[in-house]
């Protein structure tokens, strides 16, 4: 299949089926031949926008192409009811190649004409090469990403970390990695690397695991990262304030970084009486710390600790009788 509108087409009379849909194809990109793979979950209603993940596969051209890729991704896909979108790294296997990347760019940002996908739910991963290339493109593509999984990335001593993590200010990433598989190299100085720059970095270390994506629980662990990644994304966007009228509800400026063990003293205008209550969670909305009190009428004061509180990023939802609000807070050591 050579021609765009032949694509849209091919895709729409299938996607209309709610059924699972696997396509591997090609299309002429600069006057070349290039192969990709996608996948549609079943189960989707028709008309219904679902998430997609583009997922870039790892450098072997013996085992590793889009539809192989795609092959190993289908079943962590349809748990999870993902659009999986597989580019193809043409016949050196790098899917880091500029004719490589310009093509998952075309592919991208056309997406939303041609599968039934919500673009304000597009998420990037990769193994290996692919795990390289998660993070050079994806720092490259911040507006298009809400959120990266990066599995074992492959870099060598001689290797130059990519640029952009500047770029990557409030953005999630997961990293899975293998305990043997050099993490103090491919590891430890980008998770610090992004964490310093401002992104949300949850890490899962596999013991005893080296350089592989074949894991005994693939798709427990691979569905334990997009949903963190989703979860804190999904978060991050639903932090604006709900305020009511009466100009009630806090009176202070919540501060967006504190040091640990930091007591945060907080002031609260209450037009009734009622109930007050605050819940502090982690990214993923696990909740960590809760407090309600009744209270008068009237301005009230009070103090939220941070004693218990590791460094992070996190969520406090403060709901009195009349409004509430949420924001969010860093504790740094």
């Amino acid at each position: 299949m050579k021609n765009w509108a032949l694509l849209i087409l091919f895709i729409g009379i299938l996607g209309a089926t709610g059924a699972q849909t696997r396509l591997d194809s090609t299309l002429v990109f600069k006057k070349k031949s290039k192969n990709f793979s996608v996948y549609l979950p079943s189960g989707a209603i028709e008309g219904e926008k679902l998430p997609m993940m583009v997922a870039l596969h790892p450098f072997n051209t013996k085992r590793w192409n889009a539809q192989a890729w795609c092959d190993t991704l289908v079943q962590f896909a349809e748990q999870n009811q993902l659009v999986l979108l597989c580019p193809d790294g043409g016949e050196d296997g790098k899917v880091d190649d500029q004719i490589d990347t310009s093509f998952t760019t075309q592919l991208l940002r056309g997406a939303a004409n041609w599968l039934p996908v919500d673009p304000n739910k597009y998420y990037l991963m990769g193994f290996s090469w692919g795990g390289r290339t998660t993070y050079s493109y994806g720092m490259q593509h911040v507006a298009e990403f809400k959120g990266y999984i990066a599995i074992g990335a492959a870099f060598g001593r001689n290797d130059k970390y990519p640029p952009g993590f500047a770029k990557v200010v409030d953005k999630p990433f997961y990293l899975l990695h293998g305990e043997q598989d050099a993490p103090e190299l491919r590891l430890f100085p980008l998770s610090d690397s992004l964490r310093q720059s401002g992104a949300y970095v949850q890490t899962t270390m596999l013991k005893g695991v080296g350089h592989t994506i074949d894991l005994e629980d693939r798709d427990v662990q691979l569905s334990k990262a997009y949903r963190w990644v989703d979860s804190v994304a999904s978060n991050l966007t639903d932090t604006t304030a709900v305020t009511a009228s009466l100009n009630a509800g806090l009176q202070t400026e919540f501060p967006e970084k504190v040091k640990s063990g930091t007591v945060i003293p907080i002031e609260y205008l209450f037009r009734q009486p009622g109930d007050f209550t605050f819940i502090i969670t982690d990214l993923s909305g696990k909740t960590l710390a809760t407090k309600t009190m009744k209270v008068g009428k009237g301005r009230r004061k009070f103090k939220v600790s941070t004693d218990d509180l590791p460094w992070g990023v996190y969520l406090i939802k403060i709901i009195g009788p009349q409004n509430q609000e949420m924001h969010k807070f860093m504790v740094r050591g």
